[in-house]
């Protein structure tokens, strides 16, 4: 079972995105996908934001592969399978934002906090495209034996 981690940047869903499917601190997935860089202030908003190709490549330097699921409805999502749900505002058209289906609950995880989290009607209606992860140690890193 995740636990939703939240964004703390108005444009750090991504980053909750990582926090929640790592389940890890919402700070240290900032680092891993800005190593080296300072988190910026709270109320920062337009720094954190990236292309699709980008935030999926990242995705897979840490271990989380994705693959496009081939659906058009968000209801269509069943247990058994964690997803990534990428809603592009019909509003704003040039901003995306991620949200997290708990293939073992069935629950959607958004990164936002109430009272701005999304509906399952604010899913459908600017739904833009949904993929599945799995979680893959990435290559490159000495597992530690336990």
């Amino acid at each position: 079972m995740l636990r939703a981690i939240h964004q703390q940047h108005g444009d750090g869903c991504f980053i909750g995105v990582v926090a929640t499917l790592l389940q890890i601190p919402y700070d240290k997935a900032f680092s891993r996908i800005h190593p080296g860089r300072e988190m910026p202030p709270m109320d920062d908003y337009g720094t954190l934001g990236m292309t699709p190709e980008k935030s999926l490549e990242i995705m897979a330097s840490l271990g989380l592969e994705l693959q496009p699921a081939n659906m058009k409805y968000v209801r269509s999502l069943r247990k058994g399978r964690t997803a990534l749900i990428l809603l592009r505002w019909r509003c704003m058209p040039t901003l995306l934002h991620g949200i997290v289906f708990d293939g073992e609950t069935g629950n959607f995880l958004d990164p936002a906090e109430k009272p701005y989290a999304s509906t399952r009607r604010d899913m459908q209606e600017n739904l833009d495209s949904i993929y599945y992860v799995n979680h893959k140690p990435p290559a490159n890193r000495r597992m530690k034996n336990v």
